[in-house]
Order: structure tokens, then sequence, then C-alpha cells
């Protein structure tokens, strides 16, 4: 079918695997709606109740949890059932299947059901009396609702047992304090054994799976090749231009729906598409956006260089003055696209929460590695671009050396408009131009051929290149870190609570008579008295945290008793020096 008609094939194919993703979606979401959470909730407790009546019938199994003599395969059933079961006999605990909760016996709740909350969580339990001539003998039986955990982790998490997209603040009420819009939970009978009160606020999206994110992949697969066969048919059949023409509308009308409508099928809700991971801007919201446009690009560049004749795009410009302007104005693109996609890597790499510390085995993770091939793309799919400018520009200016003079010049001019003149924008300068001259050496000149011995050559040069730009931005992501480590938790910060408390205080300080009296008639004695009511007024409440000392001073600024030989000038010049 694929090799007679090619067309078909993958047109069913994607159809089916679209298809097949949007029902397994539509179920999901059919089950966080409040009725089918509630539905599973009593499924679940119809099963457990199923397991139970199986267990009691087994008078056995039963007699032999009170008496001690369960043997090992009786230990693994009781300890295989859906629910916690504990044998009394006279008060104490003869049997249990589980140790992380003991509940106590009660004889007045034999033969009762009620609704049971701890710290482990809620149950629904029973108190069974399994031997009507032996009353002191009791079981009491746990069917776990709600599992909570006090301490957390990425193993323990609180969960509803039914399942576990039940939100965790769902109400469990009893049936006496049930309200209209209550689901009830009915195991046997009519009569309800709790009700689930659901807040529409608290039902979270379903967070896809990585099996439903592999069949996207898979239908995405599928429909960009079925699209890339119709656009080379089309190709083959009027011309490379309408070809091109219908890729860039084609993917521009791909990414205008992502940004207008967002993502479907809930891919929001994952990491890879949360800002919290990476975003710059508008239109890279996300490290996937940042993904899929890398991969747009790459698939119209990739259609321009195999499916179209751009070796002879400029042979049709005449004119010396068109080809002059159109010289400077790909000379000026060609520098502005190696700063932007080396901006876009930098960005990238400072701005997101992915490690790329690969020098700490701890550090990595799977974005770390997603990270990484997303730079070896960029840097990949770049490289291609600057080989087209190069191609164009050969064809525009017939000598090498001038091809290398004008790119040279205007790289320079455009490093000192754009002002930031740092080591990095002069490197990336000089790599260009490295790479532009290895482009014009025949025996390592790009081909087609991913296999021939010279894209060995490149696959090395561009793995460099990334290693080289991935670690200089990751130190200076690291001398970042540092800074702000040291400004938040080493370097003083204003205490903004003292100094609004002070300012009060000296307003008093300035009207103390004490003090005035001092200054008129300073002696040893009165001096103790101001140091006493400093100390009992003014380096109180916020102030009192500091290690404070009282200079005081007459107006020839000679110290009036104070406890060291710090003169005035010394003082004045160390608060010139502090921060304000």
């Amino acid at each position: 079918m694929f090799r007679r008609y090619p067309y078909w094939g993958w047109l069913g194919l994607t159809l089916v695997l679209w298809c097949i993703n949007g029902y397994q979606f539509h179920l999901h979401r059919q089950a966080m709606l409040p009725e089918r959470m509630a539905h599973a909730v009593n499924k679940d407790m119809q099963r457990r109740e199923d397991a139970f009546g199986e267990f009691i019938r087994d008078n056995q199994l039963v007699r032999n949890m009170f008496t001690d003599l369960l043997t090992e395969k009786g230990s693994k059933e009781v300890n295989a059932l859906p629910f916690y079961v504990f044998a009394y006999d006279s008060d104490t605990l003869a049997a249990w299947n589980t140790n992380t909760l003991i509940p106590a016996a009660n004889d007045s709740l034999s033969g009762k059901t009620i609704i049971l909350r701890n710290q482990k969580g809620v149950f629904v339990a029973r108190y069974i009396a399994p031997f009507p001539n032996e009353p002191r003998k009791q079981l009491v039986v746990l069917f776990p609702v709600l599992i909570t955990y006090p301490l957390e982790n990425s193993y323990l998490k609180s969960h509803f047992a039914a399942s576990e997209y039940i939100p965790l603040k769902t109400k469990i009420t009893p049936p006496d304090s049930a309200t209209a819009g209550d689901y009830p939970i009915i195991v046997h009978g009519n009569e309800p054994l709790f009700f689930l009160r659901f807040n529409p606020g608290d039902i979270q999206k379903w967070v896809p799976h990585p099996g439903f994110i592999l069949m996207i992949l898979l239908a995405l697969i599928a429909t960009m090749s079925w699209l890339q066969l119709m656009i080379i048919y089309m190709t083959r059949n009027r011309s490379s231009m309408a070809g091109f023409i219908i890729t860039l509308v084609v993917i521009f009308l791909f990414r205008v729906l992502l940004y207008t409508y967002g993502l479907p099928f809930n891919l929001d809700t994952l990491t890879f598409f949360s800002p919290t991971l990476y975003a710059s801007s508008k239109y890279l919201s996300s490290f996937g956006d940042l993904c899929i446009n890398a991969l747009c690009f790459l698939w119209l560049v990739v259609f321009l260089t195999r499916h179209t004749p751009y070796k002879s795009y400029c042979d049709k410009i005449k004119g010396k003055q068109l080809r002059t302007v159109v010289t400077v104005v790909l000379i000026f693109a060609l520098i502005s696209y190696v700063f932007l996609f080396v901006n876009v890597i930098r960005s990238l790499v400072l701005d997101s929460n992915i490690s790329f510390d690969v020098g700490h085995f701890y550090a990595i993770n799977l974005y770390t590695i997603f990270g990484m091939l997303a730079i070896g793309g960029i840097t990949g799919v770049s490289c291609l671009v600057i080989y087209l400018f190069n191609v164009q520009l050969k064809c525009l200016i017939k000598s090498r050396w001038a091809k290398f003079f004008f790119i040279l010049a205007t790289g320079i001019v455009f490093i000192l408009i754009v002002g930031v003149r740092d080591e990095l924008n002069w490197a990336l300068l000089a790599w260009l131009m490295l790479f532009i001259t290895l482009l014009d050496v025949p025996r390592i000149t790009l081909v087609s051929d991913l296999f021939e011995p010279q894209m060995i050559f490149w696959a090395l040069f561009i793995c460099l290149f990334c290693t080289v730009i991935l670690q200089y931005f990751n130190e200076i992501k690291e001398s970042k870190a540092r800074t702000a480590f040291v400004e938040l938790r080493l370097s003083p910060h204003r205490d903004n609570i003292m100094e609004y408390s002070f300012d009060k205080t000296v307003d008093s300080i300035e009207h103390d008579r004490l003090l005035k009296g001092f200054f008129y008639k300073p002696s040893a004695a009165a001096r103790k008295l101001i140091n006493q009511r400093f100390d009992a007024r003014y380096l109180i409440g916020p102030i009192s945290k500091y290690n404070t000392r009282v200079y005081l001073f007459d107006l020839k600024k000679n110290g009036l008793f104070n406890k060291d030989t710090v003169d005035y000038n010394f003082l004045v010049n160390d608060k010139a020096d502090a921060t304000p």
C-alpha cells in the first residue's frame, strides 16, 4: 500500500493515529468528571467489599487468625487482602495485616459501619463479631478511601485509593451531613456509606503519560511525512517556489494556531511546555516552543537545500547597483543571524532552570539531555543557513578576498553599532570568518550525503563550537548564581524595620532634657546615667539586636567620657565610606 499509493497510505495512517489519540484523550478527560470519579470510588469500594465477603466466608481462615494458627499460605492470603483487618480477642490484638495504623476495638460499635479519620487518612471502618457464640472475638476492618502521608516525596504522595486523579480537597461527608450536589457511595443495598463533595476549582487537568506522548509523536511524524510527500509532488509538477511557499504557509499556520489556541491534549501541563522551565519572550514562552520553532525552521531549511535550485538564485540578478545592494543586505543579514542564534543559545542556558553543568553527574537530568540536543540542533541548522548565505555571496562577489573583507568590515561595524564590545562578539566574528574560510575549501565542502568523510569533520567542528559556547555561558550562569547566593545569604541587607524605628528614636533623643543637661555640665557620673538611659529607652526593640556604642562630643569635637579614644573625624569618615 505504501509503495503503490504512498500518499493515501500516509494519510490513512495519520488519520488512524490522530483518531486513536483523540479517543484516548476523550476517555481520560471523561474520567476527570466528578460523576466519573465518584463512580471510580464506588467501584473500588465494591471490589473491596466483594473481597471482604469472600474472606469472611472462609470460616477456617478467620478462626486461625484468632488462634495464631495461620499457615504461610494463609498469612499471604491475609496480607494480600485489599483492606486492613485486625483480629481482637478480649481487647488483645491477635493478628493483623498492616502495622501502619492500629485501630482500637470497640464493643459498642459491633455490627456497625462508621467513617474513621486519623493521621493516616480516611477509612470506612466495620466492627464485626464473626462468631455469634464468642462475642469477645471481634474483627475491625478498614476500607481505605483516602491515604495520607505526613511527609511526602516523589514516591509517597497522598491520594484517593480509587484514583490518583481525585483532588485531595474532595470532602468525604457522612450520610447525615450530605447536601444537594454530593455524590453518594453505595456498595450494596440502598443506604450510602458516605458522600463525596467535589469543588470544581480543585479538579486538575489530566497530565498526559509517556505512552500517550509517544502516540502524539508518531502521529506528528506521520502527518509531516504525508505533508512532505504532497509538497514534493507539487514541487515536481509545478515549481520549487510553489513547494517552498506551501511549506512556509503550513509552518506559519501551524505556529499561529498553537500561539492562538494553545497546545492540544493538555500538553501544556507538562514541564516540557512550562514557563517555569524556560521562558524568554512571548514567542519562546517554553522550552517546548523553542524546540518546535527549531524543528519548523529545520524543516524549511532542509526543503530549501534539497528541493530548490538555491545555488542559482543570485545568477538572475542583473545590474551592478542591484547586485551591490543585495550583497550589502545579505552580509548584514548573515552577521545579524549569527548573533541572533547565539543569543538564543545564551537565553536557553542563562534564562532556564535546565542544568548544563555536565561536570557534575548529580546535576544531569532528562532536560539536560534535551537542552544539549536543542543547542546542537540549533547550531547545526544555523551552520546550514550560513552555508546558504555563503553560496549566494560567492555568486555576487567573485573575489574570495573581497568577500572576506566585506564580511569582516561589516561585522566590525555591526559590533560597534550594537555597542556590546565584549570578547564574545569578537570571538563570534572570528569564528564566522573561520567557518566561511573552511566552506570555500574544495576538499571539505558540505555535501548532502551525511556519511561522506568530510561530514565527519563538520560534525566535529559543530560539536566543538557547541561545547565551547555552552561552557562559556554555563560559567557565566554559575558566576551569577554564586553572586546571587552571596547577596542573598551573606551580604548585609537593609534593615527597614530598624531604620523606621530609629528615625522615631532620633526625635526623642534630640529633645531629651537629661542629655541636654549633660552637655551643659558633663561629668563621669552623669555619663553613666546617660548610658543607662540609652539602654533603657532608646537602644531597645529592633535596635537591640545590634552591638551599639554611643559617642558624645562637645563643640570642639572632644570626646565626653567615651569608652574608647575614637575621635570625631574618624567616625565622620567611617560614616562617609559606609553604604547609605
